[in-house]
């Protein structure tokens, strides 16, 4: 893989890299905020001035670009990552590994955090419509619509979806 790249071109991909970066981290902040769900376009909901569809096309279609930038950037930077990760290891090899264990511990350590902090808590809920019902147990959403509320009783509802009718209402 060996790539001699201009200045020029190494300089426009970081550049690049760096302005998408950014336009990715503030759509992630602005889905991050957006009420879930159709709430947003049913409030008309904005960050920025940008609707909640609009962010998640910009951020989807800016991860394709980043996916390429950052391959083109690891292609025309390999052989220096190479040159430096030997003379890294020449030197002190307890300093790299430790490096690497400090990144690795960085990296889980981030997976957990954000786990935990994105974690939800089982609840039952359940909101009405003008179509029929919508209940989620256990993070599990149930369309009920006002044909099945017509023609079946709670308990058969509750027998087809595998919960207890009388515990599955409460808030």
């Amino acid at each position: 893989m060996e790539m001699k790249a201009p200045a020029w071109l190494r300089g426009a991909v970081d550049l690049v890299l760096t302005v998408v970066f950014i336009l990715i981290a503030v759509s992630g902040i602005a889905l991050y905020q957006a009420p879930s769900g159709r709430i947003a376009d049913a409030i008309g909901w904005t960050f920025l001035g940008v609707t909640k569809d609009t962010w998640e096309t910009v951020h989807t279609y800016l991860g394709f670009v980043m996916i390429g930038l950052v391959a083109v950037h690891l292609i025309i930077g390999f052989n220096s990552m190479v040159v430096m990760l030997k003379s890294a290891f020449k030197k002190s090899r307890v300093k790299v590994a430790g490096s690497l264990i400090l990144i690795s511990l960085v990296l889980v350590g981030g997976y957990f955090a954000f786990a935990a902090l994105t974690a939800e808590e089982e609840t039952t809920s359940e909101t009405t419509s003008s179509e029929g019902i919508s209940v989620t147990v256990d993070n599990t959403t149930i369309e009920i619509t006002g044909s099945m509320l017509k023609s079946l009783t709670l308990e058969q509802l509750a027998e087809m979806y595998d919960v207890d009718p009388k515990n599955s209402l409460k808030s």
